[in-house]
C-alpha cells in the first residue's frame, strides 16, 4: 500500500515537473521541480520489498544504492538527511508512547466494562445489586441518561 501511494504521488510529481521543466526544454527546471526525497523513498520502498522477497541479494543492492546516493551528497545534504531521520525517530518514539497510553486506557475501559457485564448477569447476586450493575453498565456503554431504566417506576413508565 505504501508503494502504491508513494508511486502515485511520484507520478503526479513527475508530471508536474515535466510540465514546468521539460515543456520549456529546461532540464534543470525539471530536476528542480522533482521531489527527489519522494523519489528516493519510492526506490527505497521498492528495494525493501524486493529484499523481503529476494533476501540477501536485494540487501546488497540496497546497500550499493545507499552508498552511491551518499557519494553524490554534499555534507549539508547529509546533515539534513541525518537531521530528518533523527526527527523521524523522535516522532516515532513519541507516537509509540501515545499508542501505549491509548492501548492501556482502552484495555482499562474494556476490563471495567467486562466486570460490569459479569456482575450484571451473575446469578448468585441479589436482583437489586444486579440492577445497579446494569445501570453502571449502561452508563459505561454511553447510553443516554434519560434512556436508562434505574427503578421499577422507570420500567413501568417504559412499558405503560
Amino acid at each position: 500500500m505504501l508503494i502504491t501511494g508513494n508511486a502515485t504521488l511520484c507520478i503526479i510529481d513527475g508530471a508536474d515537473a515535466a510540465v514546468h521543466g521539460l515543456a520549456g526544454g529546461n532540464f534543470v527546471s525539471f530536476i528542480c521541480h522533482l521531489n527527489l526525497v519522494g523519489w528516493a523513498r519510492l526506490v527505497m520502498l521498492v528495494l525493501k520489498e524486493l529484499a523481503i522477497r529476494l533476501g540477501s541479494v536485494a540487501d546488497q543492492i540496497i546497500e550499493r544504492f545507499w552508498d552511491e546516493m551518499a557519494n553524490h551528497l554534499t555534507p549539508v545534504e547529509r546533515e539534513r538527511i541525518h537531521a530528518f531521520y533523527q526527527r523521524m525517530q523522535e516522532y516515532d518514539q513519541y507516537l509509540d508512547l501515545l499508542l501505549a497510553e491509548y492501548v492501556k486506557q482502552v484495555e482499562k475501559e474494556y476490563r471495567e466494562l467486562y466486570q460490569e457485564i459479569q456482575e450484571t448477569f451473575r446469578d448468585d447476586t441479589f436482583v437489586g445489586e444486579r440492577a445497579e450493575h446494569s445501570v453502571r453498565l449502561a452508563e459505561a456503554a454511553g447510553v443516554k441518561k434519560e434512556k436508562i431504566v434505574r427503578s421499577l417506576d422507570d420500567l413501568d413508565d417504559l412499558f405503560l
